[in-house]
């Protein structure tokens, strides 16, 4: 919806006073295949490319039967023949399955080559890009966007002030606090479902005939149409990292990260249907055994530094009185030396 508010084809005939003849492709939007193929994201750029301008660089290529690898410096040159601005890859969550390591390695490839790319998916990719770091290198050099729900404050209702202008029904309703609280509580600040509830609401009091939006309304509709996201909905209402980790595309950022940093709860044992609590253990004490002493045998140079070290004094002392080496005076008062 972005997009389509930039022009998605520009034609260029002239160039500061300039003859200049260029079709310049300003933006084009993809989607990640859901098994990490490069090989159907390379077909499905040259088949949106022209679909766009019209050419046949798909029908060449597969003539020629070429490769992924070969598809890749070919992806590039017509990237920058086009001029194309803006690769954008939406559903980048599909990375993070198997196989999204070649894709990866595909994509830093083109961001190498001096293509930009926009990637969008949902929470569940965040992990990608903390776990690859060329990615998040590159990606993050013009600031990424984290788009979390939103919270019960002035943010959300500034977003239903915006939304609330869209009402079709014979009696407007007023943006009442009531409202924003029964449509928060059904959505937990999710934009996306916000704006479906608002929408289903509409649609239900305009089918019954009641041209007005009631909290009753909001909770009615809110029961019949997300009754599949009731559990995700619910763990979001707890506000507990523990359960919301448990569900890949709620994921807010870093949740699981503070999960790991609260405290694990009690370890519990069912024994006979009752729940008993595990006492923790105390630690067993480190006894040190009493070290052995060795009785060493005459003419076990040993000996001798075990009695230095007992008279304080330096094992030459002990060893030159025991007849393990000479007394340095002999040589140097007898003239040998």
């Amino acid at each position: 919806r972005v997009l389509s508010h930039i022009p998605q084809v520009i034609i260029h005939n002239e160039y500061e006073q300039q003859r200049f003849d260029q079709i310049q492709l300003v933006w084009m939007k993809l989607e990640n295949p859901y098994n990490s193929s490069v090989k159907a994201l390379c077909l499905q750029y040259f088949t949106k490319l022209d679909e766009i301008l019209g050419t046949n660089n798909l029908k060449k290529l597969v003539s020629r039967n070429l490769s992924v690898d070969a598809m890749v410096p070919y992806i590039a040159q017509s990237s920058r023949n086009v001029g194309l601005g803006l690769l954008v890859l939406d559903e980048s969550q599909f990375l993070s399955k198997r196989g999204g390591s070649q894709l990866v390695d595909f994509l830093v490839s083109l961001i190498n080559g001096g293509l930009s790319i926009l990637l969008i998916g949902t929470p569940s990719s965040y992990a990608l890009f903390e776990g690859e770091f060329r990615i998040a290198r590159r990606l993050t050099g013009n600031k990424e966007i984290l788009w979390n729900a939103m919270k019960n404050n002035e943010t959300f209702r500034l977003f239903l002030d915006g939304i609330w202008r869209y009402q079709w029904l014979r009696n407007y309703t007023p943006l009442s606090d009531e409202l924003a609280s029964a449509i928060f509580e059904e959505t937990q600040g999710i934009s996306d479902l916000v704006i479906k509830l608002y929408l289903y609401a509409q649609q239900f009091s305009i089918e019954r005939g009641f041209e007005v939006i009631t909290p009753e309304i909001i909770r009615r509709v809110a029961k019949d149409h997300f009754r599949l996201m009731k559990p995700m909905l619910d763990a979001l209402k707890t506000g507990n990292p523990y359960k919301i980790a448990q569900f890949d595309d709620l994921r807010i950022l870093d949740v699981k990260e503070r999960a790991s940093s609260h405290s694990a709860p009690p370890v519990q044992k069912r024994t006979n249907g009752m729940k008993k609590e595990t006492k923790p253990t105390k630690p067993t004490p480190i006894i040190e055994k009493p070290k052995r002493m060795v009785d060493y045998r005459d003419g076990d140079l040993r000996r001798c530094f075990r009695v230095a070290k007992k008279e304080d004094v330096a094992p030459e002392i002990v060893l030159e009185r025991e007849g393990y080496i000479d007394d340095m005076k002999v040589w140097t008062e007898g003239g040998k030396l």
